[in-house]
């Protein structure tokens, strides 16, 4: 949330508003028993992928050696602690928060520990998370975008 969950992230901030090298970027994090996907999805011009990435790379490294402002982290906090009741919020959304949670094996009350998980978090347990978890050298790119070939002059 606080990386790349929308307007107020670290991302956004970065790569859209102070640099202007994207039209949007988020972040996503998967996880199931044994394996995580952690993802960055960006929109940029082809000439500015490259700056982009190396911005985005940046930001992850510094989240990894340095505390989080704790403005920030209050403001993602609120955030994802704001989208719970979202989910709950007619009969079909908490039976199938019930399942998801009944299918992973998960206490029911999951969504109330993940709050408190949320609301104790502070800027050294996100750097040591971050810096667990989160391994930019490893990464893999993929681009998706036009192909060039389209594009070429014709004489």
């Amino acid at each position: 949330a606080m990386l790349g969950g929308g307007p107020s992230s670290v991302l956004f901030r970065d790569l859209r508003e102070q640099r202007g090298l994207v039209y949007g970027v988020a972040s996503r994090l998967a996880t199931s028993a044994h394996r995580g996907t952690f993802s960055i999805d960006l929109a940029a011009d082809p000439d500015k992928l490259g700056a982009a990435e190396d911005a985005a790379l940046a930001d992850l490294r510094r989240m990894r050696e340095e505390h989080v402002a704790p403005d920030e982290l209050e403001r993602a906090k609120a955030m994802l602690i704001s989208e719970m009741p979202l989910r709950l919020s007619s009969y079909e959304g908490v039976a199938r928060r019930l399942l998801e949670h009944a299918q992973a094996g998960l206490p029911l009350d999951q969504d109330a520990i993940d709050a408190r998980s949320v609301r104790a978090a502070t800027p050294a347990s996100v750097r040591g998370a971050m810096a667990r978890w989160i391994r930019p050298h490893d990464f893999v790119r993929a681009v998706k975008g036009p192909d060039e070939r389209k594009f070429e002059a014709h004489e």
